[in-house]
């Protein structure tokens, strides 16, 4: 087995006391979740019983991968998951919505639940064109309303209609879960439970964690909190997430040590350097060799040529809408990538009986010749290695190239006046830190694409 050579960095945070909390911020690339796993040997060896230790991670791939990269019988898991698990023993047994059910609900009964035209011709229309979209402004207003903050905030569309078919059909979604669970940690009568439930929490990706969650997790009143993330990653604050309230509120109830990872183990010294204008805890690359940043930007047509080519490419883009265009655009041209986004595994299975379905694909037929046809294309090239997916789904992986759609840095040179509305905001948090975890995700090559 291959040893692992840390840097000070790491061997600090590793070795560090058991009594002071921490936060520690790493860079992209940075080695942090292996930090992590051998922080928990470390906390093994030196005789901490692992039932007294939680680690929670952001998404159930992330629990996964950690688990499989943790040799000891430790709690790994999401805080959802958590969250369930608490309601269970409480006998409070609601099941967990489903996003399918609601919206085949919502297109079967949509001219009763939204009376006003207008706002029903917008909802069916984000329902249908960026899913996403609907849920994460549902979620967003419900996480900045609870505990009775921001109420002049207006309603997103559909939300009553929402709110109501959750009560009907007794469902929580994942944002009750944490509420429900919260307010029963506030019970004077369920403080034997909830109290050093876990001596040690570790929360991983820890710029992905709400105020109320951490709120949560501070009732259990823990020996040690460890907060494993990067605060220029932080690109979720529709979920009601504020590192800056996190470190603050922790800091109220614990001794805090921060810590730092800088050493970027993942690109070459130029993409590591260009990341730095995008980033307040800068990074140094492992690599000494040099990468590649075009300053070119590709239209549709380039891009399409550029994922024809046998160079493993990964299109990166702010948003769902503009994926499923641009996917659309490659079937037409029988582009050989992974197509994950335009149709669903639904849509698919009943293209592959060469059925119909109720989407746009025209254009498909004279091309594949049958429904079935367009199914196999898929299903060829289902392997590929060259895909098109969201920035924010990118977060926490690599690849080794990477054009990054829509996502223009101001310094990039001649920028047409069209192309204006996608320049990032640098005087925007989120707009940068997006930015920035797109930048970060290539170990060679980066281009700059955009899509009108």
């Amino acid at each position: 087995m291959k040893s692992i050579t840390y840097t000070e960095e790491q061997l600090k945070f590793i070795n560090h006391n058991y009594n002071d909390s921490i936060i520690l911020n790493a860079t992209a690339g940075s080695g942090k979740t292996q930090s992590a796993i051998s922080r928990l040997d470390k906390m093994i060896d030196d005789g901490i019983n692992p039932n007294e230790i939680i680690f929670f991670s952001f998404s159930n791939v992330a629990v996964s991968e950690l688990k499989k990269r943790c040799k000891h019988n430790i709690r790994i898991t999401t805080i959802h998951s958590f969250c369930y698990k608490v309601l269970y023993d409480f006998q409070i047994n609601k099941e967990i919505f489903d996003m399918r059910k609601f919206i085949s609900y919502f297109f079967n009964n949509k001219k009763n639940l939204i009376r006003n035209r207008m706002d029903l011709g917008k909802a069916t229309a984000l329902l249908k064109d960026d899913t996403v979209a609907f849920f994460t402004d549902i979620d967003r207003y419900k996480l900045l309303t609870f505990e009775n903050e921001n109420k002049l905030l207006k309603k997103p569309l559909g939300y009553d209609m929402y709110i109501n078919y959750l009560k009907e059909n007794n469902l929580y979604d994942f944002t009750d879960l944490i509420f429900e669970v919260y307010k029963l940690s506030n019970k004077k009568e369920n403080f034997n439970y909830f109290n050093n439930m876990y001596k040690y929490v570790i929360i991983d990706e820890y710029q992905d964690t709400s105020v109320v969650q951490l709120k949560l997790l501070l009732n259990l009143n823990a020996q040690q909190y460890c907060l494993v993330g990067d605060k220029n990653q932080a690109i979720f604050a529709f979920s009601g997430v504020n590192c800056d309230a996190l470190e603050r509120i922790l800091k109220q109830h614990k001794n805090v040590k921060l810590m730092g990872l800088t050493i970027n183990f993942r690109s070459t010294a130029d993409i590591v350097e260009n990341a730095n204008k995008y980033t307040s805890l800068k990074a140094k690359s492992k690599d000494n060799t040099q990468g590649i940043i075009h300053k070119e930007i590709l239209s549709e047509s380039d891009i399409i040529k550029k994922m024809n080519e046998d160079k493993e490419y990964v299109i990166l883009v702010r948003d769902n809408r503009t994926i499923k265009s641009l996917e659309y655009q490659m079937l037409i041209n029988k582009t050989p990538i992974c197509y994950i986004n335009y149709f669903t595994k639904d849509e698919l299975e009943t293209l592959s009986q060469n059925k119909g379905i109720k989407k746009n694909i025209r254009e498909l037929i004279p091309i594949y010749k049958t429904y079935k046809g367009i199914a196999d294309w898929i299903e060829q090239n289902s392997n590929q290695k060259k895909f098109i997916t969201t920035i924010h789904k990118s977060k926490g992986k690599e690849y080794e190239n990477c054009i990054i759609v829509n996502s223009l840095p101001p310094d990039l040179p001649n920028i047409p006046g069209y192309m204006e509305k996608r320049v990032i905001n640098m005087d925007n948090p989120e707009h940068t830190n997006v930015h920035y975890v797109a930048s970060t995700r290539p170990k060679k090559e980066m281009f700059y694409g955009f899509i009108d």
